[in-house]
């Protein structure tokens, strides 16, 4: 997919470590954006939503530079014990470039998928317990009629471009998310349209 690299270089100037960039760049990309083109398309067609998961436990915050793809799973499905529990003590943020390249060396060398890559959550905290609770009553309530909405929770709109709103489950105050990094992501989808033909 081709990138312009003086856009680029505007777009995502705060991010100074490569490996960072590198996964801010495809996250804006393959999930991100993909995400809101799906949704704005299956939208024409049935109620649509979308959700932005950036919610990690808090021993991993600081080496991680956002939730993984996948991360959520485990929220989802109330199955936080399955998955690797949480370290007993907070990792270190200080070089996140190294553990992205020891994990991707990983996956290289030995074909072996590190653990840096695997879900990870803490069954006693009560964050990680509030955001399974609210993710699975939005799960279950989407297979039960079509719509994510549950008493007791703010509400969860239709997804489409032009309003751009999604549901956010992260450590901060959850609700929703307006124009998630809309020009990072506005540039991301026009690249995208380029890369599929869809222009």
């Amino acid at each position: 997919m081709a990138q312009d690299p003086k856009v680029v270089g505007k777009l995502y100037a705060d991010f100074k470590e490569k490996w960072v960039l590198s996964a801010e760049v495809m996250a804006d990309a393959w999930y991100r954006g993909s995400v809101k083109m799906l949704a704005d398309s299956a939208g024409k067609d049935a109620p649509s939503y979308a959700y932005y998961f950036n919610y990690l436990t808090p021993n991993i915050r600081a080496s991680h530079p956002g939730a993984p793809h996948t991360f959520e799973i485990p929220y989802v499905f109330g199955s936080m014990g399955f998955v690797l529990p949480s370290p007993a003590k907070p990792e270190s943020g200080e070089n996140q470039c190294s553990a992205i390249e020891k994990a991707s060396a990983d996956l290289r060398q030995r074909a072996s998928w590190s653990t840096y890559w695997f879900p990870t959550a803490d069954v006693n905290d009560k964050r990680d317990q509030s955001i399974s609770r609210q993710m699975s009553k939005s799960w279950a309530a989407f297979a039960r009629t079509g719509n994510p909405n549950f008493s007791g929770q703010g509400e969860w709109p239709l997804y489409n471009l032009r309003a751009d709103v999604l549901r956010e489950f992260s450590q901060g105050k959850n609700g929703l998310v307006r124009g998630l990094e809309k020009d990072r992501i506005d540039y991301q989808i026009k690249t995208l349209r380029v890369f599929y033909g869809m222009d």
